[in-house]
């Protein structure tokens, strides 16, 4: 996705801090990503290849989130009596 937006879209690779993979990331670029995939902003830019990655993105997100939640729960029904 990066690099995509980075090759096709430099103004908005610049305007959301020039963000990668894993150099160059900090928390307030890593807000305008989720930002910019939460609120549909990716759409302005009529570009399938990037609606595409977007969209691997969000069911990744997805599953983490439901294995995140899942742990939480585990976590309470197996150490609840104890707290």
């Amino acid at each position: 996705m990066y690099k995509i937006l980075k090759e096709k879209h430099p103004s908005k690779w610049q305007a959301l801090g020039s963000p990668g993979l894993i150099w160059n990331n900090s928390p307030y670029k890593i807000l305008a990503i989720l930002k910019f995939i939460s609120s549909g902003e990716y759409l302005k830019l009529h570009s399938k290849e990037l609606d595409h990655k977007v969209a691997v993105v969000k069911k990744i997100r997805f599953v983490f989130s439901l294995i995140f939640a899942m742990y939480i729960i585990l976590f309470f029904i197996t150490f609840g009596k104890y707290l």
